[in-house]
């Protein structure tokens, strides 16, 4: 630690060590801690600083936006950032497989090692076929982490009138990282039966699969 006090002359006896300025005593130390000239305890032996002792003015550049970082920010429930992806995936991509496939994927830095990943998916599917039908969906995490140890299953939510049908579906996801390294997601779709139709996803532009995601500090 490197530092400079400026006195006239310094003073110690058996308790405390005083600074001074000709005659006139402007700071004391003692083993409780750190006085100012009337007496009044600025910072405490532990090192808190007191109430008294923060009463001057805070510079304009302190309170910025790169002065106030993600890593000095430390309630519970703070969003240390966010994300959002309109158009998670791009019109008319088929699914006709019963093994989970990527169609989007992301990187997330976190900012601390106590901070947790929450997700938040919505999306529309087209079948052409009539038959009973259910998607599944599920968010990877580094390749093989399955988010909450499982997948969510979607059945449809109205036939149209040409035989296809419309599923409607909703997933939330958190991913606890425990590290500041950059983290891999990769959001999965999979037909729910070999013998269902291909699933389109927003068909013919008019329903789009969406993405948002926060950090919230634990």
């Amino acid at each position: 630690m490197a530092g400079t006090i400026i006195a006239d002359f310094i003073r110690t006896d058996t308790s405390r060590l005083s600074l001074n300025v000709g005659n006139t005593t402007f700071a004391t130390i003692n083993a409780s801690g750190f006085f100012s000239n009337t007496g009044t305890q600025l910072i405490a032996a532990n090192g808190t600083v007191a109430t008294s002792a923060l009463s001057g003015t805070i510079a304009t550049s302190q309170l910025a936006d790169s002065a106030i970082t993600k890593a000095k920010i430390g309630y519970a429930g703070a969003v240390l950032q966010a994300g959002n992806v309109p158009a998670l995936i791009t019109r008319d991509t088929t699914v006709d497989t019963i093994t989970m496939t990527t169609l989007y994927t992301l990187s997330i830095t976190p900012s601390k090692t106590n901070t947790r990943i929450l997700f938040y998916t919505n999306w529309m599917i087209y079948i052409s076929s009539s038959a009973n039908y259910a998607c599944d969906h599920r968010i990877l995490a580094n390749g093989s982490t399955v988010l909450n140890g499982a997948q969510d299953s979607h059945n449809p939510y109205y036939s149209g009138a040409s035989g296809g049908l419309m599923l409607r579906g909703a997933g939330m996801r958190s991913h606890d990282p425990g590290t500041t390294s950059t983290q891999s997601y990769a959001i999965q779709f999979a037909k729910s039966g070999a013998e269902r139709g291909a699933m389109s996803f927003s068909h013919n532009s008019e329903y789009n699969a969406s993405l948002m995601w926060m950090e919230v500090q634990l």
